[in-house]
């Protein structure tokens, strides 16, 4: 289904769901991992720019972060993807701050696409040079307050394999 919906077969993407659905009914199977295709749901939909269909996943990501809280990132992720494909560039900026606050480097899986939907957020609000300030720090070693130890750099006498 998920391959269908990327090559913007949305027809062929919904039979798909729909047949998925009917043959977990019919074996009376649960889902594994419940859920776990709404990411690349979502950038799909949004790729083909279908409103409805981010609409409802983000509505479908917020019911999952309710039960699993490091999912509120993708919920934040998927409002601030529907009010930027609704042309409210100010309220997406918004929808990204907790996104923003609950990401940090090598911390959540979607923090480089919370960065870079930051940076975009902020040029779309004429705002472009704040993208380099605050979150950048991250990337300087002086500025890092980071609780991890720096790993050791290799030495000569490091042999690989």
């Amino acid at each position: 289904m998920t391959s269908l919906l990327m090559r913007g077969d949305l027809e062929g993407a919904a039979a798909a769901q729909r047949r998925a659905e009917l043959l977990m009914l019919q074996e009376a199977r649960h889902q594994r991992y419940p859920g776990t295709t709404a990411r690349s749901e979502l950038h799909g939909c949004y790729i083909l720019e279908d409103v409805a269909g981010v609409k409802e996943l983000t509505e479908r990501v917020a019911k999952a972060a309710a039960d699993y809280p490091r999912w509120g990132v993708y919920a934040d992720m998927a409002r601030y993807l529907h009010r930027r494909l609704q042309g409210d560039f100010v309220g997406a900026l918004a929808a990204l701050e907790p996104a923003l606050e609950e990401t940090a480097p090598l911390e959540h899986r979607e923090w480089p696409a919370v960065a870079a939907a930051h940076v975009h957020a902020l040029s779309d609000v004429d705002r472009a040079a704040d993208a380099s300030r605050p979150r950048m720090a991250c990337f300087d070693p002086a500025a890092a307050s980071s609780p991890r130890p720096a790993r050791a750099a290799p030495t000569s006498s490091t042999r690989f394999p």
